[in-house]
């Protein structure tokens, strides 16, 4: 009688058994999974952008010349690749362009000359550099970053001269190479882990200078404005 109660009460119900067994998996890998996450193990190390931004021109394309400034709008596709928790690598490819133009007409007792400009110019870049990052929040950090690359910069002039009794029409192009280089700063809007936003400011200097046919093109430099969206992976 002794030992049957002794039995009864040793034994372990089946529910039981099968209730530890199931936590002795589940325990562990849930661990493992707070373990990835907090060395960031599954987190996004990758992104791509594709970037619009405008630059406002800082010199004029002819010295001395009454040509204005030439503005450019382009795109920019950026690769990012996280090296720490606060520096990426980028590596960036640009194309942008834009025209000014100017005209001048002059009148006389019987006659008159009418002069006009246009400058077309277009840059092609290629470019490396580092983000310095601040993350504020889980959907909000801040990113600033120097660069350094070369561009082709292709200029256009197109020149028409006309008086009462003649007139001129001269188009010339030229490309030149040159060093590219300046700085990055931003914001980047998170939506998830893998989707974002990104609003950008920065300058861009160029040592190329196209001659056109004796007219030298300056060195030219921007102050770039952009707006862009990020995919992380």
């Amino acid at each position: 009688m002794n030992n049957s109660n002794t039995s009864n009460a040793a034994r372990v119900p089946a529910s039981l058994k099968f209730a530890a067994l199931a936590a002795s998996i589940l325990v562990p890998a849930s661990a493992f999974a707070q373990a990835e996450d907090s060395y960031g193990v599954t987190s996004p190390d990758q992104s791509v952008s594709a970037k619009l931004f405008g630059g406002f021109a800082q010199d004029r394309p002819i010295k001395n010349a009454k040509i204005p400034r030439v503005d450019i709008v382009g795109v920019t596709v950026e690769y990012t690749k996280k090296l720490t928790p606060y520096i990426d690598f980028v590596a960036a490819a640009s194309i942008g362009g834009g025209d000014s133009e100017y005209d001048r007409t002059e009148y006389y007792a019987s006659s008159y000359y009418k002069e006009e400009a246009e400058v077309t110019l277009a840059t092609y870049e290629a470019e490396v550099g580092v983000n310095f990052t601040a993350p504020i929040c889980d959907s909000f950090s801040l990113f600033i970053g120097p660069r350094i690359g070369v561009n082709a910069l292709y200029a256009e002039v197109d020149q028409k001269k006309k008086t009462s009794s003649s007139s001129a029409h001269k188009e010339r192009d030229d490309t030149d190479f040159g060093f590219l280089y300046g700085v990055d700063a931003g914001a980047v809007f998170s939506f998830t882990d893998q989707h974002a936003l990104t609003l950008g400011v920065g300058c861009r200097a160029s040592t190329a200078n196209p001659d056109v046919s004796g007219l030298e093109i300056e060195k030219q430099s921007w102050v770039r404005v952009s707006l862009g969206y990020r995919f992380s992976f």
